[in-house]
């Protein structure tokens, strides 16, 4: 897939970074050919980096990932003093932990656009749940889709099913459905 996805960047402009919503291998699998011959960075949530370095299994695994690439190459995304992720050129990175302890969704504030990464998945233009049999905590999976309402995206990009429009009109009924209490909703912060 790497090769795809770097010619789908660069019909864009120059490649000048890659933001990772986690690292399963599904995810991160086609680096290495996207950083072939580029000297670019690579940036993941910082509770994210023990799993992608091969370090830890996730959780719920018996066996940790292989490293993409050098771990050394990958590095944490930026915070302020308070443990605020900031923003990396136009888009905001919030922690959505859940689906892996480091998951990231990032917001493109101008189009209202938020890559939810595994977050959800999605049928019948409305949110889903995120697939179960990869999700490490899927309580907490559920109330990082919070996000959503304080957000209110126009259009939530889904990496395993199509994107949903408006999805904020409908995250209410979602969060019921999967049984989030109000109480276990997290305020949405950029940590």
């Amino acid at each position: 897939m790497g090769k795809a996805i770097l010619q789908q960047a660069e019909k864009l402009g120059k490649v000048k970074g890659v933001l990772l919503t986690h690292g399963h291998s599904d995810h991160v699998g086609g680096l290495k050919h996207i950083l072939k011959g580029k000297d670019i960075p690579v940036y993941a949530h910082p509770i994210e980096l023990p799993y992608l370095s091969g370090e830890q299994p996730y959780p719920g695994r018996k066996k940790a990932e292989t490293p993409p690439v050098d771990p050394s190459l990958i590095q944490p995304l930026p915070i302020d003093s308070q443990g605020n992720l900031l923003p990396i050129g136009e888009l905001m990175p919030y922690h959505t932990p859940g689906h892996s302890p480091g998951h990231v969704a990032y917001y493109h504030v101008n189009d209202g656009v938020l890559i939810s990464g595994d977050l959800f998945t999605s049928k019948g233009g409305k949110l889903q749940k995120p697939m179960a049999s990869f999700t490490a905590d899927m309580e907490e999976a559920v109330a990082s889709a919070s996000i959503v309402a304080e957000l209110k995206p126009k259009l939530v990009s889904i990496a395993h099913s199509a994107d949903v429009e408006n999805a904020h009109e409908h995250i209410e009924q979602y969060l019921r459905a999967n049984q989030a209490p109000a109480h276990n909703l997290h305020s949405v912060k950029h940590s």
